[in-house]
């Protein structure tokens, strides 16, 4: 929570720092309209417009080695990094102008690029966590964990817009808790057998660093616990139904429908205890996810909530743990071949996790590594 408060208080400095000639002033990345020479006029419009308009650029563009694309958004995205960056800096070093929580913003920011200070702490600043974890000794506990900022969840809960009143904002559930794509775990062929490899041994390897012992026979059990989740979530094509997808229900109705999550334990954790009725996503992987919770065995769940702790916060521990992070999602799964320097990764949100038992209730993306107009990404 400390953490959410600080990040809420830097987005109201950005608001506050932005000078009144940022409204008036001239455009840094040229006027509107399109570039007639960025165009492919040999392909016809109907055939592939993406083509006919972006072909030529698109076929010249060349996407840096530390990233996954290129295009006016990444030229953005380092803007506004740099932009935030330098407030950030300011209120550090000028408290009086700031105040206590400007300085107390700074003080964060720095402790997070003091990397010496990072490999001196090791693993100490997570054994407390790590620690609630090996303290579990039943079910109950266990979904305590799950509805707790910071751990992973086989169930997430979101707050959103409601589709069908957009005016008002709603809690829902769905499907979560995977360490890659559905698709990673349940297609055949030597290209995914070659990604669940990678994924074992990056189990198995973060389990190692942090001194857990049997990591090989643990990462064969928490991948194993993932393929069965896998199999029990909806396809993206499914998750892009928003109809299917809307499915208000009370507690009452959620108790009856999905008893093993606990509902009332879970939301409670996510100070959302309050809350009446929530929509649920990927509503037969929800009930079929809370009988897997009661089945699996305790102890595989409390490995997989170690690994995905040890996997989501690596960037805050020593880099051992950053670059293993890095060797699997970026190298491997996102074919990225060289970490962005540390201090544009630690502005960058690329690698950060969507954690705390919280749902990715957005719609499915159209495919994997699909750019927008103007912009190139990996396939």
């Amino acid at each position: 929570m400390k953490i959410k408060m600080l990040q809420l208080a830097t987005a109201s400095l950005v608001a506050i720092a932005l000078p009144a000639s940022a409204q008036t002033a001239k455009p840094a990345y040229g006027d509107w309209g399109y570039n007639s020479a960025a165009m492919d006029q040999s392909v016809k419009p109907g055939d592939d417009f993406f083509a006919y308009v972006n072909g030529t650029w698109f076929n010249k563009a060349e996407i840096a080695a530390d990233r996954t694309f290129v295009g006016i958004d990444s030229v953005l995205n380092d803007q506004i990094d740099k932009d935030v960056r330098d407030i950030i800096q300011a209120a550090a070093k000028d408290p009086a102008q700031y105040g206590a929580l400007g300085q107390q913003i700074g003080d964060f920011y720095a402790s997070w690029m003091d990397e010496a200070g990072i490999e001196a702490r090791g693993l100490a600043p997570a054994k407390p966590y790590l620690a609630r974890i090996d303290a579990v000794q039943n079910r109950h506990q266990l979904v305590d964990l799950f509805g707790s900022i910071g751990y992973a969840s086989p169930v997430g809960v979101g707050i959103f817009p409601d589709p069908k009143i957009p005016s008002r904002y709603a809690v829902g559930a769905g499907q979560s808790g995977l360490g890659m794509g559905r698709d990673y775990y349940l297609l055949q062929g030597a290209k995914y057998d070659a990604f669940r490899a990678a994924y074992h041994n990056y189990i198995a390897k973060m389990l190692t660093l942090a001194g857990e012992a049997d990591a090989n026979a643990k990462a064969d059990r928490i991948l194993a616990l993932e393929t069965n989740l896998a199999k029990l979530h909806w396809t993206p094509e499914q998750s892009r139904d928003v109809k299917a997808n809307y499915n208000p229900m009370t507690r009452a109705q959620l108790a009856k429908y999905a008893p093993e999550v606990e509902w009332d334990r879970f939301l409670t954790k996510q100070r959302l205890g309050s809350t009446k009725v929530v929509i649920v996503g990927q509503k037969t992987a929800v009930r079929a996810t809370g009988k897997l919770i009661a089945s699996e065995p305790l102890s595989t769940w409390k490995d997989y909530l170690t690994f995905h702790f040890l996997s989501d916060h690596a960037q805050f521990l020593p880099k051992a743990f950053d670059d293993t992070r890095f060797g699997f999602y970026g190298k491997t799964l996102a074919d990225v071949p060289t970490q962005r320097e540390l201090e544009a990764r630690r502005r960058s949100r690329q690698w950060r996790p969507r954690r705390g038992g919280r749902a990715d209730l957005r719609p499915a993306p159209l495919s994997a590594g699909s750019g927008s107009p103007g912009q190139r990404a990996r396939r």
